[in-house]
C-alpha cells in the first residue's frame, strides 16, 4: 500500500494537494465503504499497519518513507 505522507510539514506543496484531495474525496467517500473509517491521509501510519492486521494481514509494517509516500507491506 502506497500513500502519501500524513502529518508531513504543510509548507510542503505536495503536502497541501495530498490533504486536499483526501479531504474532498477519500474522506467523504469512506462512509460509504464497510466499517467507513473516514481516515484519508490523516490516518497515519501506525493507524494503517494496524488496521491490515487486523484484516487478517501478517507482517503489516511501514518499510519505506520517500519524502513523497509512504509504503507499508503486509502477507495475506
Amino acid at each position: 500500500m502506497v500513500d502519501g505522507p500524513a502529518g508531513g510539514p504543510i509548507g510542503n506543496p505536495t503536502v497541501r494537494i495530498g490533504f486536499t484531495a483526501s479531504t474532498a474525496l477519500c474522506t467523504p467517500g469512506s462512509p460509504a465503504q464497510p466499517d467507513a473509517y473516514g481516515l484519508g491521509t490523516q490516518g497515519g501510519p501506525a493507524r494503517r499497519v494496524r488496521l491490515l492486521a487486523e484484516a487478517g494481514f501478517r507482517d503489516a509494517a511501514l518499510v519505506a518513507d520517500t519524502g513523497f509516500n509512504l509504503v507499508s507491506a503486509a502477507v495475506k
